[in-house]
């Protein structure tokens, strides 16, 4: 049998950082982020969604910085 090479996950997907992460948040982010919204309110995390309503409301929401607020909470809602 011969050996199969797995990659890591350090290296799979992994996005350059550049200009197109000052972009303004796209659609498909903000309706993710208000899914997780309406998760964490369901999970009683209520400070965690006011930060993340607050955060699409500053109109500083970038392609970015969105990930980053995902990844805070799904981090919460796991």
């Amino acid at each position: 049998m011969d050996a199969v090479e797995i990659e890591s996950e350090d290296n799979v997907g992994e996005i350059k950082e550049g200009p197109w992460m000052q972009e303004p948040i796209s659609d498909g982010q903000k309706n993710f982020i208000e899914s997780l919204i309406t998760q964490a309110i369901d999970s009683k995390l209520d400070e965690l969604a006011a930060e993340a309503k607050q955060y699409l409301a500053s109109g500083e929401a970038t392609k970015g910085n969105a990930s980053q607020m995902i990844d805070k909470l799904k981090d919460a809602l796991s």
